[in-house]
């Protein structure tokens, strides 16, 4: 048996690999930290001079498992995550690029502000 917790965004009216994906949220079994991805069309490729805290595990947006980027934080899947109850996951869309951000529960204010 396997658990394959994620949040996907689609195109709603066309299907990947004709349209494009985005894993916010993904991760396979017992993998103690989250995994972003990017699906795409043919010819799109995460940059390697990209400026980024994660590591980078796939460049070729373009294949089945698309660019993917590890995230560092152990807590941001599993049960470090449980223990750490929770996170907050942020994306950004902008013509610039795609951003995305993990924050650990205990670095959130009531307000939702962001602090160190």
């Amino acid at each position: 048996m396997a658990v394959w917790p994620s949040f996907w965004m689609l195109v709603t009216d066309v299907l990947w690999p004709n349209s494009g994906e985005i894993d916010i949220i993904e991760a396979v079994n017992n993998l103690d930290s989250n995994q972003y991805a990017l699906q795409t069309t043919s010819g799109c490729f995460l940059g390697t001079n990209s400026i980024q805290s994660g590591s980078i595990l796939r460049t070729n947006c373009s294949t089945a498992a698309g660019c993917v980027v590890q995230e560092k934080k152990p807590n941001s899947f599993g049960s470090g995550f449980a223990q750490a109850n929770g996170g907050v996951f942020a994306t950004q869309l902008d013509v610039s690029g795609i951003y995305m951000w993990f924050w650990p529960v205990k670095t959130v204010d009531r307000t939702g502000d962001m602090f160190n």
